[in-house]
């Protein structure tokens, strides 16, 4: 398993994060060059519980769909995104990886701390371990998805300070 955590403070209060994010389809594809499309299967497209979605992304040349659905969210302070099938594809190979990401808001002295944290679980087989094995040493994974994950959040950070 992968395990990888990022987090920028913005000056703002909770509930100004909450509802810039709430608006997924407003930032997801716009806070990473990485983010491809963004496709939801439910007709709510807010950070509710139980709403599914299709993201498509691409890391170089990694390219990944993964469908997922929104499994936890305690309002103004967490949101976690559980896939139910998500493949990541890479030269001529299928990689197929569960993931979980979870962005947690909590206030500080100073302003907000907004964190994003993701799990990457490879198949227990192996062939996941092979894969899992050169995606972190071979194609430097923990740190793509670090720089990912932060670019993520400095683009919300960014636009919520008006910088």
């Amino acid at each position: 398993m992968l395990e990888v955590r990022a987090k920028v403070s913005i000056r703002s209060s909770p509930r100004v994060i909450w509802e810039y994010m709430n608006n997924v389809e407003g930032w997801w594809t716009l806070s990473s060059a990485d983010h491809v499309s963004l496709e939801f299967s439910s007709a709510e497209h807010s950070l509710k519980e139980g709403v599914r979605a299709t993201l498509k992304e691409q890391f170089g040349n990694i390219k990944g769909e993964s469908q997922g659905i929104i499994t936890k969210v305690i309002p103004d302070k967490e949101v976690m995104w559980r896939s139910e099938r998500a493949v990541y594809s890479y030269l001529f190979f299928d990689i197929p990886v569960d993931q979980i990401v979870t962005w947690s808001v909590q206030e500080q002295k100073d302003g907000v701390a907004l964190s994003m944290e993701v799990r990457l679980v490879f198949s227990n087989t192996l062939w996941g371990k092979i894969c899992e094995w050169y995606f972190v040493y071979m194609l430097r994974g923990k740190r793509l998805v670090a720089d990912h994950s932060f670019n993520e959040l400095m683009y919300i950070k960014r636009v919520i300070e008006g910088g």
